[in-house]
Order: C-alpha cells, then structure tokens, then sequence
C-alpha cells in the first residue's frame, strides 16, 4: 500500500503565513502537469564596481502573472525600486510542462520544460527556455530535497545548450495547494546571469505552480517546442 506522506507546515523564505500542506500520496504527485505560474526574484547578487550596473539584477520581478505575484508577495513586488512588475514587464510562457514520476525505491522524480518570451525575460535571452531535471526526492514528512541540473537558451543557434549547469546547493520544496495543484519553491544557488553585456552571480527565489493535465508522467524532450519572436 502506498505511504501516506504528511506534509507539515513550513514557512518559505517568502511564502504566505498560515499555510499548511495537504496530505499527500506518491500516486497523488505523480503525473503530467502544465505550468499556470512562473516567477522569479533575485535576492543576492555580487556588488558591481560601476554603480549604474549595481541594482539591475533585481529591479524586476520575472514573472507571466504579474497580478498572481502581487497576491503571493504583497510586501516584495513593486516595493520601492525593486520587484517591478507590471503589464509591460510581464512575460508570456510559450510552453511549460512539468513531469513527475516515482520508482520501486520511494523517490519522486522531476524534469520541468519552461519556454518564456516578452516582457522582461527578454533581457536575459538564455532565460527563455529552461529545461531542468531535480534532484530524486525520498519520501518523507515534507517534500523536499537540493540540487538540480539546467539547460538553457542557446540563442545563437536557437535550441537548447550543448552544456548544461548544476546546482548542487540549491533547495527545493513541493507543496499541494488543492486537488491536483501544486507548487515548487526553489532557490537558484550562484545562478550567471548576462546584464548589459557583463556576467553576474546571483541567488534567486523561484516559486512555480502546475495543474495537473494527466495522471501519467511524461518523457519529457530537452527541446525548444514554438518558435520564438524575435528580440527588438
């Protein structure tokens, strides 16, 4: 019989009092879901000498929903300078599908696809599309484990990278919003990031939420699935 997993409540670094997870089984998790919301906040990055790069990073919030942010993150989007989010900043996701599976040993295993175009994701042209494949999670009284490995834009050549990046440090959360609802929260550990021409290391807090659309997992393909506009 499948093992129940009961997933007590815990605070995100930036998630919303009060919450708590519903109970939860591997048959529940496992599936085929599609990405509803994508967002991103730089919470660290390294200082730079030349101070009109300084602060670039994290003037916008990453995000397709930009009102959904607000509803999440009250106190961080559009908060002084940092965390802009609007309609003119929003992006527009092209494709994003998550799958998730479990073997005989009790671990959960996660890829996720996310193409993005528009809006402020354009700025970083390799941030269009990321294909990533978690870490295996055993179960347990939450659902969490560190470390994953991404592939990004290769806008050159318009596919994905030859090369992929690990992130070994970094840490990941799933929880169950609602029947066939869940979120990820993950913290990107020394992610690179191109801004006006010059690369920069930052920590970023992305949270992710999926409706399931089938409950089989999916062989998830590392390849661009529509065709991007292209940058003005």
């Amino acid at each position: 019989m499948a093992r129940l997993i009961y997933a007590s409540c815990f605070i995100f670094i930036f998630s919303f009092s009060g919450f708590c997870a519903e109970q939860m089984q591997h048959t529940d998790i496992a599936g085929t879901y599609r990405i509803v919301f994508f967002g991103s906040q730089v919470v660290k990055h390294e200082k730079e000498k030349d101070s009109a790069l300084d602060g670039i990073a994290d003037k916008f919030y990453i995000s397709n929903n930009c009102k959904k942010a607000q509803e999440l993150y009250p106190a961080i989007i559009n908060h002084g300078l940092r965390n802009k989010c609007n309609t003119v900043t929003q992006s527009k996701i092209l494709d994003g599908i998550v799958s998730i599976s479990y073997d005989n040993a009790n671990y959960l295993h996660i890829k996720s696809r996310l193409q993005m175009e528009g809006g402020v994701v354009d700025m970083s042209a390799s941030d269009r599309y990321q294909y990533t494949v978690y870490a295996p999670i055993k179960y347990g009284n939450t659902l969490k484990g560190k470390g994953i490995v991404s592939w990004n834009y290769d806008s050159t050549n318009n596919r994905p990278s030859s090369n992929s990046v690990s992130f070994l440090e970094s840490p990941f959360y799933i929880t169950k919003l609602g029947k066939d609802i869940l979120r990820i929260d993950i913290t990107l550990v020394g992610k690179n990031v191109k801004v006006i021409d010059k690369m920069i290391k930052i920590d970023a807090v992305n949270t992710i939420i999926l409706e399931k659309m089938d409950m089989r997992s999916t062989d998830l393909e590392n390849k661009i699935q529509k065709q991007f506009a292209k940058i003005k």
